[in-house]
């Protein structure tokens, strides 16, 4: 789903309402609050309708290009909000200005959703606003007579969820998608060169409490990942998000921590590994995340099992990632790892790659500049390619190869012990 429309209409909000949790930043007020596209996904199925993906979108949309390229396959509906009582004309504008920037077959695709259903007094409706205000009949006329309200207040009644999922649903079959497909193709196809030539797809790993969803905060510049100090795992499913960080569009997977004693461990490794799906076409870096301090028994088997999971390979597009370096007092990252044999060894197993942040510091862009240069550097080492999701199926059949030969082993012990136990 693609929300459009003019600031203020309640796009964000209605994206945070679909998604039953607070994805992307919303507030009051006319002036603009998303600055570029961005993407979420529902942790669960919505309103028991499946797994939906959400494309939230600022005003002005210049390009259809970042857009898609967040939506491939390609978007199933443009929701154009519009909020009640209020179809000016400079939102009519907008409308035929996002028009012209799909192409043909925006309206076949859209579907306009009216926002602040609130604000409709006892016994007025929205069909009643529609017929006064002849313009606003024209746009819901051109988008197939297709409309919903939403009262973004209340985001704990999934019932108008639903509906709107089913509303989306029924225009399966009437257009096949949407756009004329040859222009749709067109324009996706375009929007993949362009991703593949500027994004740079991150995936966060770590032992559960070293600070993944605080630096993937730190990295994009805002509150989307739930993070709070404590031994125990707040990000209980894999997260993405995509922003326009510094002139550079990131997309960033925040993922379960290992080892975290309230969790099923094969189940969060299962979830761990599906961070490589959320990053298609695949990571172009692996963050090993760490606090500065002492290197634990933990921190060593969690470095084993990213291994495990995601193989050998998975070494060279790998950096570690220290947080809390505002812990070390004054000393700089560089000597506190040169005085620890350990962290020294550590760090030369993936190249020498390391940056430290300080996720109470949001406000320091510097530290954010240079470990984003440091990513364009290993990126450039490995000529631009990223990891795969036959790297990592790769990875998981030897795994399975070790395991088989581990328990052969083991069943010609105890058939050996058993022969001899017979002879005694």
């Amino acid at each position: 789903m693609v929300l459009v429309g003019r600031e203020g209409s309640g796009k964000s909000a209605s994206g945070n309402t679909i998604l039953g949790r607070k994805a992307f930043e919303s507030r009051a007020g006319s002036s603009r609050v998303t600055q570029a596209c961005e993407r979420a996904e529902s942790a669960s199925e919505a309103a028991g309708r499946g797994a939906v993906v959400v494309v939230d979108t600022p005003s002005p949309l210049d390009s259809a290009q970042e857009c898609l390229a967040l939506c491939g396959p390609g978007p199933r509906v443009f929701l154009v909000s519009v909020r009640v009582g209020r179809f000016t004309p400079a939102e009519r504008a907008e409308v035929e200005r996002l028009a012209r920037v799909f192409g043909r077959g925006f309206y076949e695709q859209a579907l306009v959703l009216f926002t602040h259903g609130d604000g409709l007094q006892d016994g007025e409706t929205v069909e009643e606003e529609i017929r006064a205000n002849v313009q606003l009949g024209r746009l819901v006329e051109r988008c197939g007579g297709r409309y919903h309200v939403f009262d973004n207040k209340k985001p704990e009644d999934r019932q108008q969820v639903a509906q709107l999922l089913d509303a989306v649903r029924s225009m399966e079959g009437r257009s096949r998608g949407g756009m004329a497909e040859c222009e749709l193709r067109r324009r996706l196809q375009a929007a993949r060169d362009e991703q593949d030539a500027g994004e740079i797809r991150l995936i966060l790993l770590g032992l559960t409490g070293m600070g993944k969803s605080a630096s993937a905060n730190t990295i994009l510049g805002c509150n989307v990942f739930q993070s709070k100090a404590g031994a125990s795992t707040i990000t209980q499913q894999c997260r993405k998000k995509t922003r326009l960080v510094l002139g550079r569009k990131l997309t960033v997977i925040d993922t379960p921590g290992l080892f975290d004693p309230n969790s099923d461990e094969k189940e969060v490794k299962t979830e761990i590994g599906k961070s490589v799906c959320y990053s298609t076409p695949g990571p172009h870096v692996f963050l090993l995340v760490l606090t500065v301090g002492r290197y634990t028994q933990e921190n060593k088997k969690t470095v084993k099992e990213i291994s495990n999971l995601f193989g050998s390979v998975a070494t060279k597009y790998t950096m570690v990632l220290f947080t809390r370096i505002d812990d070390l007092e004054g000393q700089t990252l560089e000597n506190f790892i040169v005085q620890d044999s350990v962290f020294t060894s550590l760090v030369e197993q993936f190249g020498n790659r390391f940056h430290g942040f300080n996720n109470r510091d949001r406000s320091n862009d510097t530290q954010v500049e240079q470990f984003l240069e440091k990513v364009e550097v290993l990126m450039r080492s490995n000529s631009g390619h990223f990891y795969t999701n036959e790297m990592y199926e790769v990875a998981g059949k030897a795994v399975q190869q070790k395991m088989e030969e581990i328990l052969t082993e083991r069943m010609a012990q105890i058939q050996a012990e058993e022969e001899k136990l017979k002879k005694a």
